[in-house]
């Protein structure tokens, strides 16, 4: 069970930082949550295929977050999470991989969307179909 506290105690100060720049100054992210059926080192092969503004939080053994500041549209940032998911399929197969995804992107700017609480949901909506699968919250927003 994800525990959003081990989330926010992970990665609580990025997460602010990035919430002041979107606030201050309309900078767009994306929150990305990414669990594995299995404990294995796929995290190291994440982290050199990201950009160097992106950050990725070890949250427990199987489960990651990933910030991906100056992302404009959610639909970019699916497809980041696609050539992820691509990379973990090929590099590890016979493991599983379960992706959710929460943005904020520009048009946000007027509504309070918690990105942790969606990514959340998200996840939970691909571990229903226990495939190699991403997930977004764009029906709750």
């Amino acid at each position: 069970m994800i525990i959003r506290q081990d989330i926010i105690e992970q990665c609580g100060s990025m997460l602010s930082d990035l919430e002041y720049a979107y606030n201050r100054y309309g900078v767009p992210y994306c929150f990305l949550l990414i669990e594995s059926s299995t404990e294995c080192d796929w995290i190291s092969s994440i982290e050199s295929k990201i950009r160097q503004t992106d950050k990725v939080f070890s949250i427990k053994e199987n489960l990651v977050a990933i910030f991906f500041p100056f992302i404009e549209e959610c639909s970019k940032g699916f497809k980041a999470a696609e050539n992820l998911l691509v990379l973990l399929e090929n590099n590890f197969p016979t493991t599983r991989f379960y992706m959710g995804l929460s943005c904020r992107e520009k048009s946000d700017k007027d509504k309070y969307i918690d990105v942790v609480a969606g990514s959340i949901y998200a996840l939970s909506k691909a571990k229903e179909f226990n495939e190699n699968r991403i997930e977004d919250d764009s029906d709750i927003r």
